[in-house]
């Protein structure tokens, strides 16, 4: 078996790069959100456009390309946020296509990769809503593309971007540096020069300092939407702080980048629950992808370990994405969390996608032995090469979990904040947004009013009261952050005593750790907000 590394990519992959965009841009953008959703999607939405830090690790290269594209002059403010992450997907399968083409010479098999991906359900979820997955993916991609180049043409120049685009992914999501281990050998191994190394290095600082004056700005802004007023100064005690520990933009950021709030999640797991966890990894992947795709990934990471000398040394390829997808498989499974945990394994799918291709093109050359074994002529080759390669790609969407059923079916609407409401309710086409039931909530309270309100529908009310300003006066903040009990902290019983006389305070949901001293006085419709009254 032969792997070609076509260093300079000819008009027709551009033009197929081009095309792969575009259809998924389509695809993705036809069965976009709609518009305002719930928990960390609406905090995306709304701190793109105020400009603030997110939860842990902050993600404010995310947030600085969200506001970017919340100028666009079309649809509303959530929708274009949404957009983001379908542009970003579209533009990580065509750079999959361009990754594919240095493993094999055939474009048809190169094509399998973005399709593999890109109508995976669990990669399709995520890429219609605002989130990170779609964007850090991009940044991923470009980063193996870049490094993958330079072992076959040694352009320094090469490792330099990609060490800034590195630098730079810590900003859209901490998966990102997870395939720092993997590029680092792969240097190693490829016997990067000084000046490799030097320019690798340079990059790499440049995208770190740029990313940490991105942090320090976002910080200093501290808009009252942003994680750190809505979340963390509500809760300090939870965190053993005091305001003077936060009291300045870098300490704000090294709490944030540090993740502080989510110290002691990883490798605090039990070894059966990450055992449990790669199990339910490899289920999901099958379920996504079909058997028989995840038996070419297997097969293709295989192969490249016993090619025959003069073959290029493609294995140094296959040590990088093997050793890539191993730590990306790992470490989230390492991870302690209480939501689902296979987002997280959603970097993994590009490269599962990459190793298939090497399955792919093992077929291939087995075909090509038969057809010189055949004696056939270089046209009848051409066509079967040809036949193949649609079979090939008809195989591979057969084997995804790409439903349209759920273009047929409107899901039935939430009520309430209680309701559950979830990606998978609410379909690939969202004919509901949380705006509504934000706006039904707010609609019921006092300008000026404390909210206390739980993370799902905690941005969707920032929204509705800030950036369309229903209720600019009002304070909104998460009732009981991650991690700890569903009990109120000292900093919020505080909150309650020195607010009761001057505001009205609400709940979204009755607390009773407050029942011995105050009433909760149920609102006249639905969605329903408790307003406290002491006994």
């Amino acid at each position: 078996m032969t792997f070609r590394k076509p260093h300079k990519y000819d008009r027709a992959d551009w033009l197929l790069t081009a095309l792969v965009g575009v259809i998924f841009l389509l695809l993705y953008g036809n069965t976009l959100a709609i518009g305002l959703l719930t928990g960390d999607s609406a905090e995306f939405q709304v701190l793109s456009h105020e400009l603030g830090l997110t939860h842990a690790m902050g993600y404010p290269i995310y947030i600085i390309l969200g506001k970017i594209f919340s100028f666009l002059p079309i649809n509303e403010l959530p929708w274009r946020i949404n957009l983001l992450s379908a542009v970003s997907a579209s533009l990580a399968l065509g750079v999959l296509y361009l990754l594919a083409r240095l493993f094999t010479s055939s474009r048809w098999l190169a094509l399998a990769a973005p399709l593999a991906c890109g109508l995976t359900g669990v990669f399709w979820k995520n890429v219609i809503i605002a989130e990170v997955y779609a964007t850090s993916m991009l940044t991923s991609n470009l980063v193996l593309l870049l490094v993958v180049n330079w072992n076959g043409n040694r352009k320094s120049w090469l490792l330099l971007v990609a060490g800034i685009l590195g630098g730079l992914g810590l900003g859209i999501h901490s998966m990102v540096l997870l395939l720092a281990p993997a590029v680092l050998l792969y240097l190693v191994i490829c016997k990067a020069s000084r000046r490799d190394w030097l320019y690798a290095l340079t990059g790499s600082i440049a995208g770190l300092l740029t990313l940490l004056g991105c942090y320090y700005w976002l910080a200093a802004r501290d808009p009252i939407a942003g994680n750190i007023q809505s979340v963390i100064l509500p809760n300090l005690s939870r965190y053993g702080l005091s305001t003077a520990d936060l009291d300045t933009p870098f300490e704000r950021v090294v709490f944030i980048a540090t993740a502080q709030q989510f110290k002691g999640t990883l490798f605090s797991v039990p070894i059966d629950q990450v055992i449990s966890n790669i199990r339910i990894y490899f289920i999901s992947l099958i379920q996504s992808v079909g058997i028989l795709w995840a038996v070419l990934a297997l097969a293709g990471l295989l192969a490249v370990f016993f090619l025959k000398k003069g073959e290029m040394l493609c294995w140094k390829d296959g040590f990088l994405l093997g050793c890539a997808l191993c730590i990306l498989i790992l470490l989230p499974a390492n991870y302690a969390i209480r939501t689902g945990i296979v987002v997280f394994f959603l970097a993994s799918y590009s490269l599962i996608a990459l190793l298939a291709v090497f399955g792919l093109d093992l077929i291939k050359t087995a075909t090509n032995t038969l057809i010189t074994r055949l004696g056939l002529t270089i046209k009848q080759t051409e066509i079967i090469h040809r036949v193949l390669g649609l079979l090939l790609c008809g195989l591979v969407m057969f084997n995804f979990t790409f439903r349209l059923a759920p273009f047929n079916t409107i899901p039935a609407k939430p009520i309430s904040d209680t309701s559950e409401i979830k990606l998978a309710d609410i379909q690939w086409v969202h004919y509901y947004t949380s705006q509504q039931l934000a706006e039904g909530m707010l609609s019921q309270v006092e300008d000026g009013s404390l909210i206390f309100s739980d993370w799902r529908m905690l941005y969707a009310m920032q929204y509705v009261a800030i950036i369309q300003g229903t209720k600019p006066d009002v304070i909104i903040i998460e009732t009981n952050p991650y991690p700890g009990s569903p009990v109120l902290t000292q900093t919020e019983m505080d909150l309650i005593e020195s607010n009761y006389s001057t505001r009205a305070i609400y709940f979204t949901r009755i607390v009773e750790q407050l029942e011995k001293d105050y009433r909760f006085i149920r609102s006249d419709q639905e969605p329903y907000v408790y307003k406290l009254e002491k006994k």
